[in-house]
């Protein structure tokens, strides 16, 4: 059973990209049926592995942070941050909306699981120098 879960996880792993846009698309429907089929995706795919669930974390955590944060007028013309010259800067918040809610919402069901929370506490704490990629 462990076998079949690690080989899951690395095909998934490879397609981290698009199954995020698809998480981050998703996370603000405010379809009833479609945000319980998402709960129940997320939390089977965080139970895969650890790998899998960091990344599902991050979609969540990524679709959060366009609900709220404004990206620097700067930033429009230019989409490297690090040319842009942002990271100096606050970043400027939206007023939370509806959309903002649902994803909250969404984030309070799946910290009631142990393979989202612990990974979700990683990814808070923040880097630390040991962190292994």
């Amino acid at each position: 059973m462990i076998n079949y879960r690690k080989l899951w996880s690395a095909h998934l792993h490879s397609l981290s990209g698009t199954i995020q846009e698809v998480i981050v698309s998703l996370a603000a429907t405010s379809c009833h049926p479609l945000q319980q089929l998402l709960r129940r995706v997320c939390v089977q795919l965080a139970d895969l592995a650890a790998p899998t669930a960091l990344f599902i974390v991050r979609a969540v955590l990524d679709a959060l942070l366009e609900t709220l944060i404004l990206p620097p007028p700067d930033q429009k013309e230019n989409l490297d941050p690090v040319v842009a010259g942002a990271s100096e800067r606050a970043p400027l918040l939206k007023t939370p909306t509806s959309t903002t809610a649902r994803i909250l919402t969404l984030v309070a069901y799946l910290v009631s699981h142990a393979s989202f929370k612990v990974p979700l506490m990683h990814v808070l704490k923040g880097r630390q120098v040991n962190d292994v990629q």
